[in-house]
């Protein structure tokens, strides 16, 4: 391989390190992982009573209790409080009309956690909605439903696998260098299962398209930084056993919650390198925004967004958002963003999704009259503020919009040459 591959590789990952630094301030992504803490705290019982609930109706509750306690050793403490907390409020709510309404505000509980999930993955991608709540309802809700039984079917496979591995390795002669391979697939397992975890959830949760490819690299990335915070968390938590005689029999807590937020930190920075990935922000020939876009960026590309579809719509072409994105060498999220705001003005509207999920955008206006100031009037909305300054302020910037309107450099969107 020649010096200018490594050149350019390296180049490509000191970009995407700036970018992904850059991003973690700009989508709050530690305080979002605080967030998801909390509710999580907040939401696991309920979550444990109804994956226990389902969980008894195929006859796995034994056998998933047993993995969660294999899963979460690290937090035996903790977990047992919430299993035991689950367990009697899943026997709290049965046999009743206050166990039917029970039942409900546990499911919404959980529906809760996942929509603050998936709102955070949205918000990442640029995208303005989430689900419609019937499609959320059943999303999630067989989401709950499969979950119990992949995690079963997902230890019970880790577990055949590692005993196989082991058991090849021991009852057969085998040269030193096979048997100390097998013993590095036996130890990749847990990486493996990990990313593949991080994949599946990346790959759904957004309310948008996800390449596999990218969540597969974002998963592979999580995976291995979640494994091995994991191990350097247990001896963390060795080392600092000596907390017991500070906080007594509270001392689980403090640590489960902080391995709770540093888990949720690395999901997130896991899902920001999707974004980076599949909108190949790493490419210097992708603009990536470094920097809060100002107001006048902003106003800018909202113009050169109207002006390409205006352009598309007089060629009686279709324009999508990927490929609007890319005419203007832009980030596709950052696209989606800026289209919801023009959408929400009524200057573009959408056309509903097709069956490849391809979505069209269309002016709001007639394309050969459509002039660019008042696309930027239409923008910037009206002042519906009571105060007598404000009043007096919008006056004058009102004044000033008649001029705009009226000025020889109010042409159409048909007229701007590029």
């Amino acid at each position: 391989m020649s010096k200018y591959f490594f050149e350019r590789m390296w180049q490509r990952i000191v970009r995407t390190a700036k970018i992904i630094y850059f991003r973690i301030g700009f989508d709050q992504t530690f305080l979002r992982a605080s967030s998801l803490t909390y509710q999580t705290l907040m939401s696991i019982v309920p979550l444990l009573a109804v994956i226990f609930g389902v969980a008894k109706g195929f006859g796995l509750e034994t056998l998933l209790l047993n993995v969660i306690k294999e899963e979460f050793r690290d937090q035996q403490e903790v977990i047992n409080y919430f299993i035991r907390f689950s367990e009697r409020l899943l026997q709290e709510t049965q046999g009743s009309l206050i166990a039917g309404i029970g039942i409900i505000a546990l499911l919404i509980t959980v529906v809760r956690l996942f929509t603050n999930v998936e709102n955070a993955l949205n918000n990442m991608w640029g995208v303005q909605y989430g689900r419609p709540l019937l499609r959320k309802l059943s999303d999630y809700l067989a989401l709950i439903l499969i979950c119990p039984v992949l995690i079963v079917a997902s230890s019970s496979a880790t577990v055949y696998v590692t005993g196989k591995l082991n058991q090849i390795s021991t009852s057969m002669y085998l040269p030193e260098h096979v048997g100390s391979f097998f013993l590095f697939l036996i130890f990749l397992i847990p990486y493996v299962v990990s990313t593949l975890l991080f994949t599946l959830v990346y790959f759904v949760m957004p309310r948008t398209k996800v390449k596999l490819s990218s969540s597969l690299v974002a998963g592979v990335c999580a995976g291995v930084c979640y494994q091995i915070f994991q191990e350097t968390y247990i001896s963390i938590q060795i080392q600092v056993s000596h907390a017991g005689t500070i906080y007594g029999s509270f001392a689980a807590l403090p640590l489960f919650m902080g391995w709770l937020y540093l888990s949720w930190a690395i999901f997130l920075i896991g899902a920001e390198i999707v974004v980076i990935h599949q909108e190949r922000l790493w490419d210097p020939q992708i603009y990536a925004p470094f920097h809060k876009l100002t107001m006048y960026e902003r106003e800018l590309l909202y113009l050169a967004c109207v002006k390409v579809t205006v352009d598309a719509n007089l060629k009686n072409e279709p324009m999508f958002i990927k490929a609007l994105a890319d005419r203007l060498r832009m980030p596709e999220h950052l696209i989606t963003e800026l289209i919801g705001d023009l959408i929400q003005a009524k200057v573009l509207f959408k056309t509903t999704p097709s069956k490849e999920g391809n979505i069209v955008i269309l002016p709001s206006h007639n394309p050969e009259t459509l002039k660019v100031f008042d696309v930027l009037h239409q923008i910037q909305g009206r002042n519906e503020l009571p105060l007598p300054l404000i009043a007096s302020l919008d006056q004058l910037l009102s004044d000033a919009k008649v001029e705009q309107v009226h000025s020889k450099y109010n042409i159409t969107f048909k007229d701007v040459t590029h």
